[in-house]
């Protein structure tokens, strides 16, 4: 008697452990769909300097931290500049690695970018997200801008042309107005080049914008268009530009100022003015 008692309650208690563990298990699932899965960036996550408009391969490895094997059904990217070049289905052995290949394209982007790579994992609810540092250049300068400069203190606006590593620039051709700008080129120890330009002071008179087009031995963007703009300050200025008048009456007159300066800190005398009719005249 004393025996089966003994019995019923072992497998009472053996029920009860087994529904327990049941229990656990299932807390331990729900919890875990809720977490991302334990995947961790293993490289450094820097790609320091890009030119645009290239397209950069480069791989991101990622370590389980785990001591169970992750079984990653999809692994994307935040943004369309990145695409995963691999599979998006893999195994990670537990407390293994595995480089995930991308590839990235700077077209149409400048300065910092972080690319985020999401790794989704069965049994996980959300993804692991891995961040990869970005920085986008231009090799070729965006536009040159000169600052306003005195007709008879013309100075040169100087701006580099980046190289590519293993690759120094050759600047092979440069097309610009000859009537605005003087443009030279000269180059650095390190490769780039500098290009430097001046304007025209006797033809250029306040702001003006031109361009120039340049060619490189560059093999991914050899040919380039840069606006150019600038400010020559004449000897004298007037305000405003234009003078208008009202309707008026016969015999009826008006009056308006006109004021004339200089830019530089020097004296000058106005000697005489013409106003080229007999209708408007000076007071």
């Amino acid at each position: 008697m004393i025996r089966i008692r003994r019995r019923v309650v072992l497998g009472v208690l053996s029920v009860v452990a087994s529904m327990a563990l049941l229990v656990l298990a299932g807390v331990r699932t729900a919890a875990q769909r809720r977490l991302p899965p334990p995947v961790v960036a293993a490289s450094s996550g820097d790609l320091g300097d890009v030119f645009t408009p290239d397209s950069v391969p480069f791989s991101v490895t990622i370590r389980n931290t785990s001591d169970r094997s992750v079984q990653v059904v999809k692994a994307e990217t935040s943004c369309g500049c990145t695409t995963v070049a691999g599979s998006q289905r893999f195994r990670i052995p537990p407390l293994g690695q595995h480089a995930v290949n991308l590839v990235y394209d700077s077209s149409g982007r400048r300065g910092e970018q972080q690319l985020v790579l999401k790794v989704f994992a069965a049994g996980y609810g959300s993804p692991s997200s891995i961040s990869t540092r970005v920085n986008v250049v231009s090799q070729y300068p965006d536009a040159i801008e000169m600052p306003a400069m005195r007709v008879d203190r013309v100075v040169a606006t100087e701006a580099t042309v980046l190289h590519r590593p293993g690759l120094r620039v050759a600047i092979r051709r440069v097309v610009y107005d000859r009537k605005l700008l003087r443009v030279s080129s000269r180059s650095t120890t390190e490769g780039d080049a500098v290009l430097c330009v001046r304007p025209v002071a006797e033809r250029t008179r306040e702001r003006f914008f031109t361009k120039l087009v340049l060619w490189t031995n560059d093999p991914v963007e050899p040919k380039r268009e840069i606006p150019v703009s600038g400010q020559v300050l004449p000897e004298l200025l007037a305000t405003p530009d234009a003078i208008s008048v009202d309707i008026l009456r016969p015999g009826e007159t008006v009056s308006k100022a006109l004021r004339v300066w200089s830019p530089y800190q020097r004296r000058f005398r106005i000697r005489a003015i013409h106003t080229g009719t007999e209708t408007v005249r000076a007071l």
